[in-house]
């Protein structure tokens, strides 16, 4: 239906930013490409970015998966 195409689209925007943030392109944002992305897209202290990244990795592995990513989006 309807809601199910607007979250594949939605899905599909999450997915392409995380692939900008991913520098390395392996599949994980780590803690430095998460620093980079949040230093070019907004003024936030260093703690802010680390708190945050903390908040999105669900499992506590020091990486942040596509799957982790959508749903920190999607909550935030």
């Amino acid at each position: 239906g309807a809601s199910a195409s607007i979250m594949r689209i939605e899905r599909e925007g999450y997915e392409a930013t995380f692939n900008r943030i991913d520098k390395d392109g392996n599949g994980t944002i780590e803690l430095e490409e998460f620093r980079d992305a949040a230093a070019s897209l907004m003024r936030v202290s260093a703690e802010e970015v680390d708190y945050t990244f903390a908040a999105a990795d669900a499992d506590n592995n020091n990486r942040i998966s596509i799957d982790e990513f959508v749903a920190f989006c999607q909550r935030s």
